[in-house]
């Protein structure tokens, strides 16, 4: 959990100097359905175990990023090496 809350904390500080909004959900499983609620929200970033960051983000009503993938679109420094990073 301590990492998880240091990502957290890391991915804020990255939306804020962007100048973007973000919103914390707690959920348990994801889907389409519980997303779907939230119609305000252009992506979704999933700050989970490894074994449930990987999402097949077809069903969904916007797009379920990791936090890698976030970090290279809002980033300025950071491009993308062609490896993925979990």
């Amino acid at each position: 959990a301590g990492r998880r809350a240091e990502m957290l904390s890391a991915l804020t500080r990255l939306i804020r100097a962007r100048g973007r909004k973000h919103y914390v959900f707690l959920m348990g499983k994801l889907n389409a359905a519980k997303l779907a609620n939230f119609t305000e929200v252009g992506a979704y970033v999933l700050l989970g175990s490894s074994e449930h960051s990987l999402v097949d983000s077809r069903d969904f009503y916007r797009p379920v990023v990791t936090p890698y993938e976030l970090l290279l679109a809002l980033s300025t420094t950071h491009e993308w090496s062609g490896e993925y990073v979990l």
